[in-house]
């Protein structure tokens, strides 16, 4: 009998946990791994924006591929880190392709000087952003937790 309520107690807790609280349980290592590949999107969205407002689609198509490769599967993830980051949600996984295929879309429209597509596409990266920190980055950006 006990046995049975422990598993009902671990697999309600399982499926109460909050998607914010998947990221959060992450490892220290893994965490301050996912925190250096932000911040180095972030350098690149505040660089993106700039040389689009300065007419450098040259630049916006350099900066935009290496946010787009820039997958974090391909840098210094360890064995351990990658078996942490599988257990992430879906929504998670959606949420980054959705950003590294703005970032190359990105790119293709600077490279054909289309400053529509280039626009389209950033904001498309800027809200893949926003509803990727809104789900899973709350502990980080308490704002969002205003809005519920």
């Amino acid at each position: 009998m006990k046995k049975i309520i422990l598993a009902t107690v671990l697999f309600s807790t399982i499926l109460m946990a909050t998607p914010d609280q998947a990221v959060t349980k992450l490892s220290d290592e893994t965490r301050n791994l996912f925190k250096a590949e932000m911040s180095f999107i972030k350098t690149g969205m505040d660089e993106i924006l700039y040389a689009m407002i300065s007419g450098d689609d040259e630049k916006v198509q350099e900066i935009a591929g290496e946010i787009r490769d820039s997958f974090i599967f391909t840098k210094s993830l360890k064995p351990h880190n990658v078996e942490e980051i599988k257990k992430l949600p879906k929504q998670f996984f959606t949420y980054d392709a959705e950003l590294h295929g703005g970032a190359s879309d990105l790119a293709n429209a600077a490279e054909f000087n289309d400053k529509e597509e280039m626009k389209a596409n950033y904001f498309k990266m800027v809200n893949s952003c926003t509803k990727c920190h809104a789900t899973f980055a709350t502990h980080r950006f308490t704002k969002f937790l205003e809005e519920e």
